[in-house]
């Protein structure tokens, strides 16, 4: 059985801790929901990231050709872009 040192080690292991402090930080933005716009941005951003680091590691899109990692991050970075324009705008 692999140490908790060695898990955190693995690109899986790092990913995982990422997602696990980017979700701690937006549940403490969202706290109080009262940052206004300014922080439902950041947490916008922060789910985007956490959305492309999932199909970066956990689906493996690192190894996939590289037009498909393209659509990946151009997915999330133009869908959260635009959901984070609607949010400043609207």
């Amino acid at each position: 059985m692999p140490s908790v040192v060695q898990v955190l080690r693995s690109p899986l292991g790092l990913a995982w801790l990422v997602l696990v402090g980017a979700t701690v930080v937006s549940a403490v933005l969202g706290w109080g929901q009262g940052g206004g716009e300014g922080t439902g941005s950041a947490i916008l951003a922060i789910s985007f990231l956490k959305a492309y680091l999932v199909g970066d590691r956990f689906m493996e899109v690192h190894a996939a050709p590289a037009w498909l990692r393209l659509v990946l991050l151009g997915y999330c970075a133009g869908v959260g872009g635009a959901l984070i324009a609607l949010l400043l705008l609207l």
